[in-house]
């Protein structure tokens, strides 16, 4: 009996480490998605967005105006 659990712990050791960063990489995933940066504009910086918006907070980027003023 004591050399089948070692066998058996033996196994799920080797297992866990095997798909461990597979483990990893999923928990990561579900609570921020595939999202590799987040790029925002710092405030103190820049007074108003690439398309002319007025802001006090920090504000996002707007992807399609971006695109349109770099074309």
């Amino acid at each position: 009996m004591s050399v089948f659990l070692v066998v058996v712990s033996t196994l799920v050791i080797n297992q866990f480490i095997t798909k461990g960063s597979l483990l990893f990489l999923k928990m990561s995933e579900s609570n921020h998605g595939e999202i590799d940066a987040v790029i925002t504009p710092s405030a103190d910086i820049v007074a108003t967005t690439i398309d002319g918006m007025k802001y006090d907070t920090p504000a996002l980027m707007n992807f399609t105006a971006f695109t349109h003023y770099y074309e």
